[in-house]
């Protein structure tokens, strides 16, 4: 009777080359060399109780990007392995690009350019939850980067295979009053 197709409302990711401050991407342009952005997330970890461990250059499919690893310090004192992938914003391959002497050849300048930028955000954004964690003291930033024995993060598996049923809540038939629940109206 009814033929009702929701919409995909998937945000496409715009390339480097498009985006502008205007628009509220910010990094893009940034003099902050690539060390010195992961000192930033290394520093902006510790103020959510992380480890910053490491960083690896990588790709996505036709994106560069990063894996930033790290560990969240339990309860014990031990550290939790965790990884933060993060995929830098895509490069026009239609763009005609100019290469610039940069050291010791020339290359595409907007690959550091956009591999900055992914930098300049990330270290932005975990400052971001360091702010949140303050304010909100039942939010817990990194949970879902935790890593699992075979290295994939809870995320991933939360995403790929649902195998995180365990932190659902329990299905309604087999929830039990104990007495403890208040019932009551919010105004």
């Amino acid at each position: 009777m009814f033929n009702f197709k929701p919409q995909d409302d998937i945000q496409k990711v715009p390339y480097f080359d498009d985006v502008k401050a205007s628009d509220g991407w910010e990094g893009h342009t940034t003099g902050k060399s690539l060390d010195k952005l992961q000192s930033e997330i290394a520093t902006n970890l510790s103020l959510v109780g992380c480890i910053f461990t490491g960083c690896q250059k990588g790709s996505y499919g036709d994106r560069h990007g990063f894996q930033i690893h790290f560990a969240m310090k339990a309860e014990g004192g031990q550290g939790i392995p965790s990884r933060l992938d993060i995929a830098c914003l895509p490069l026009n391959p239609r763009k005609r690009i100019h290469t610039r002497r940069r050291g010791k050849g020339s290359g595409d300048w907007r690959i550091e350019a956009t591999q900055k930028m992914a930098l300049y955000m990330t270290a932005k954004a975990i400052k971001g939850m360091y702010f949140l964690n303050v304010m909100s003291p039942a939010y817990i930033p990194f949970l879902s980067l935790m890593l699992d024995k075979k290295g994939q993060t809870l995320g991933q598996q939360w995403i790929q295979a649902g195998q995180l049923s365990a932190l659902l809540p329990p299905p309604m038939q087999n929830f039990k009053e104990d007495g403890d629940v208040i019932d009551g109206t919010v105004i």
